[in-house]
């Protein structure tokens, strides 16, 4: 019989973007807290209404949907997860690959707008450079 090597570890093994001690909105402590006066109103952000891309047919042999990939330090990963979980309800996301694809076609379209009247960019052809932060 073989010895069957150890299997690896997950790094997001036992890691959780909601606290189960305590919910993260009691742990804001007075100093945690941003400087603002009482009769300032707190910054809202514009809404941006995402209009969901036309169905296009997948060629024989190839997912319905590509898979797209991002780095990202943890700091910032733990945060979108969070905000992910304490927001599906209220936004109705299904899936994390669906709030993901909001926020990504919500900045395309800002950018879209500053940059190119509005009008989606011209398709790129190839790969992507990979290039990190």
């Amino acid at each position: 019989m073989r010895d069957r090597p150890q299997p690896k570890k997950s790094t997001i093994a036992g890691r959780s973007p909601i606290p189960v001690e305590e919910p993260v909105l009691e742990k804001v402590t007075a100093e945690a807290a941003p400087e603002r006066s009482v009769a300032q109103p707190p910054e809202l952000v514009p809404a941006v209404v995402v209009q969901p891309l036309p169905a296009t047919p997948a060629k024989p042999g190839e997912p319905r949907y590509p898979k797209v990939s991002i780095y990202m330090d943890p700091e910032r990963a733990d945060r979108v997860r969070a905000a992910y979980m304490h927001t599906m309800s209220h936004l109705g996301t299904q899936s994390f690959s669906s709030f993901m694809g909001r926020a990504v076609m919500a900045y395309v379209e800002q950018l879209e707008k500053q940059f190119n009247d509005g009008v989606p960019f011209p398709q790129v052809q190839g790969r992507m450079p990979l290039i990190r932060d």
